[in-house]
């Protein structure tokens, strides 16, 4: 959370856009148990890989916990974050991350956006992400909720 206090207090000295982005791979527990766990740590390698490649200077992505990714998004509005997070939604939905998967079932994110606005701190930008991230969960997985 250090880094993220840290854009959160920039973001509201300088009047900056700051958003963050909260992914969560759809059904990893039936994953896990389907494929096994070398497979599930596959998976996470390979997406947070994929996560990691999508980082421009001054992001950052952080494993959040479980299965979740955390990715802080300095100079991005609620619009470009949304925007961001879909093609990593699509990039991650068109990759073959294991050799045991089947390439016809790829491997999907849900993922919430949150938008710094005047009064919120770190847990609370990271709260509206996440209920985000549960509204993309129960509207079908695989899409991204603002």
């Amino acid at each position: 959370y250090t880094y993220l206090t840290e854009q959160v207090n920039i973001a509201k000295h300088n009047s900056s856009p700051l958003s963050v982005a909260l992914f969560d791979i759809d059904k990893f527990k039936l994953l896990n148990d389907n494929y096994g766990h070398l497979v599930g740590d596959e998976v996470l390698k390979a997406f947070s890989h994929i996560l990691k490649n999508a980082c421009r200077p001054g992001e950052i992505v952080a494993r959040y916990g479980g299965e979740e990714f955390l990715m802080v998004l300095p100079g991005l509005d609620k619009d470009a974050a949304y925007n961001r997070a879909n093609e990593i939604r699509e990039c991650l939905e068109q990759s073959y991350l294991s050799p045991e998967l089947p390439k016809d079932k790829p491997v999907t994110i849900s993922g919430g956006v949150a938008a710094y606005a005047d009064g919120l701190n770190e847990e609370k930008l990271v709260a509206i992400a996440d209920e985000n991230l549960y509204a993309a969960k129960e509207g079908g997985r695989n899409r991204i909720v603002n």
